[in-house]
């Protein structure tokens, strides 16, 4: 059974949710085309990798908690660090990365999950 089946799976019956890797702030953790496997919360719930920004055009970022500050930034070393209040974060927050699922070969990939 591959990564994406159950994927599936899990989103039907724990809400978790596909989100495609666009760019590449978050690599090599998670490259353009890759996916991550995200649970939707409202608000901070420790370290970790999360979605946020506009509902229009949201992002993966590595945060933590400094303070009362949240720290967001990308593997990509190209990338600066940004900071924001916890009240920003919290406004702006879509969800928390579950699980990663990386692509090995976008050859065999279906056309309907290139990206």
């Amino acid at each position: 059974m591959d990564a994406l089946v159950l994927a599936e799976r899990a989103a039907s019956t724990e809400g978790l949710q596909v989100f495609p890797i666009l760019g590449d702030l978050m690599s090599p953790t998670l490259n353009r085309g890759d996916f991550a496997l995200v649970a939707p919360v409202s608000r901070w719930e420790g370290d970790g990798c999360y979605v946020i920004g506009p509902a229009f055009d949201p992002g993966l970022y590595r945060c933590r908690r400094k303070g009362d500050r949240v720290i967001t930034r990308g593997d990509n070393p190209l990338y600066p660090e940004a900071e924001m209040s916890m009240a920003d974060f919290n406004s702006e927050v879509l969800a928390i990365a579950v699980m990663k699922m990386n692509v090995m070969d976008r050859d065999r990939l279906p056309d309907s999950l290139r990206i």
